[in-house]
């Protein structure tokens, strides 16, 4: 019936108490029966399904690169690759940086080819080597 625990003995009380009061009906015995059920509700907390859950939950989220700023790419120094630093590939295409081409220093002084460092910043704010943090928008 949803009635609350507390009220269920004062009702039960009451009802008791009017059938006692009743001797007979007309000559017909009268039979009351009150049953009461208690519900309870247990949680059982699994941190396990938890865990899955959130790991379910993580992979259903695609992961979007996030650009640096175009400003922040055209800033970047551009020079004259001289062969003598002893990072003479570009991580980016995995090919040497041939003496006297064009390439690009970054803040965090590693050096790639100009259009393969632009074409990674264009689509991650990091560099490819330390993960410095371009300039970008959220």
């Amino acid at each position: 019936m949803g009635i609350p625990g507390i009220m269920s003995s004062d009702i039960l009380f009451k009802i008791a108490t009017k059938a006692r009061g009743m001797d007979t009906c007309n000559g017909v015995f009268l039979t009351v029966g009150v049953v009461e059920t208690i519900y309870q509700e247990i949680r059982i907390h699994n941190e396990e399904d938890d865990i899955s859950r959130a790991e379910r939950e993580s992979m259903e989220v695609e992961a979007k690169p996030i650009p640096a700023t175009k400003s922040s790419i055209d800033a970047l120094e551009r020079v004259v690759f001289d062969g003598s630093r002893s990072a003479r590939d570009c991580t980016v295409c995995m090919e040497d940086i041939e003496a006297g081409s064009e390439a690009i220093r970054m803040p965090c002084s590693h050096v790639y080819h100009s259009e393969c460092i632009v074409q990674w910043l264009q689509t991650s704010h990091l560099c490819p080597l330390c993960r410095y943090h371009m300039p970008c928008e959220f």
